[in-house]
């Protein structure tokens, strides 16, 4: 074997290893996507695509599973858009008279953002933000 070659080989085969970043899903304008905590989806729009992630969970006061409330509760959710907008989403109870009302779509850079499921996909306690799921639909104006 001529180790002439065996360095370089190794250091390619690394930085295949290491340094690509998973390819991310895209998926069609309009298209609903359920995202996992932290994953990112690209939607496309015949050449330009929008990157959307789902980066934090600001509130979950939804009733859990089995139990009867007397308030509908709310889930709130914070995306990310192109790495550099923050959006902010709810379902749920928007308009409280204590907080600040949030909404379940609004408009960005041309978009349409709407959030239509928050789900918790773990048995327990609820607000542990890796165990949610988003599903959102990105749409043109």
């Amino acid at each position: 074997m001529n180790h002439r070659y065996l360095i370089p080989s190794l250091l390619c085969a690394l930085v295949a290893i290491c340094g690509c970043e998973k390819d991310l899903p895209h998926h069609n304008m309009g298209a609903a996507v359920t995202l996992q905590f932290k994953d990112k989806a690209i939607f496309n729009d015949n050449g330009p695509t929008t990157e959307v992630q789902f980066v934090d969970l600001i509130e979950d006061s939804r009733c859990p599973a089995d139990v009867q409330c007397i308030w509908e509760g709310r889930a709130v959710v914070q995306f990310t858009v192109n790495d550099t907008s923050e959006l902010v989403l709810g379902i749920g109870n928007l308009n409280t008279a204590t907080d600040i009302p949030f909404v379940q779509s609004d408009r960005m850079g041309g978009y349409r953002f709407e959030l239509i499921e928050v789900a918790y996909r773990a048995e327990g306690r609820q607000n542990q933000k890796r165990n949610y799921e988003v599903t959102v639909r990105v749409d043109r104006n």
